[in-house]
């Protein structure tokens, strides 16, 4: 797989993490999730939601580029010593 075809992966797999995100704060802000959810799992939701949408952004802003072998560019670099 080339690096262009990696990248497309990788922002695709960090934004679908982001909608997940943003859907879960939304329904926490809309007060949607009275009726499914009591207590305390409104909160443990908003947590979730709010890790989710940092797992996304920081996935968005740091790929790890790939050697044509496979292998991380970091990887590479300790093994070389």
């Amino acid at each position: 797989m080339d690096a262009k075809s990696q990248r497309i992966f990788i922002a695709a797999g960090s934004v679908a993490v982001l909608l997940w995100g943003a859907v879960m704060v939304y329904f926490y802000t809309a007060d949607r999730m009275d009726i499914y959810l009591k207590g305390n799992f409104r909160i443990q939701a908003l947590i979730g939601g709010l890790g989710m949408l940092l797992l996304g952004a920081f996935n968005l802003m740091t790929p790890v580029p790939r050697s044509p072998a496979g292998t991380t560019m970091r990887t590479r670099a300790m093994m070389a010593g």
